[in-house]
């Protein structure tokens, strides 16, 4: 595989979700939601506090880089994605951005 000649762009998002969500649920909407532009998605870490984040409840952060192999990303582009994917994650799983 070549390497490519634009560069990618990455975003963070940590999600606050019921302890019964798996990494594997959440992979599959944000997969699903993300468009064509994901490149990848890895998962980083899993938290948990009951103080700060509520019973019941834990926090998967994850990245997400995308790419175009047309051309360079905006950050506008980036950013719609990134909003699908929030949207999405909320609708089906119930998902928060973590503050």
């Amino acid at each position: 595989q070549s390497l490519a000649a634009y560069p990618a762009v990455s975003r963070d998002l940590n999600f606050v979700v019921d302890e019964a969500v798996r990494w594997a649920a959440l992979e599959a909407v944000v997969r699903k939601a993300a468009g064509a532009k994901l490149e990848t998605l890895a998962f980083q870490e899993l938290y948990r506090d009951a103080k700060r984040l509520g019973p019941g409840k834990k926090s998967l952060l994850l990245s997400a880089h995308f790419r175009d192999t047309e051309g360079t990303l905006t950050s506008q582009t980036v950013d719609e994605a990134r909003d699908r994917i929030v949207a999405a994650c909320r609708s089906e799983l119930g998902a928060e951005l973590r503050a």
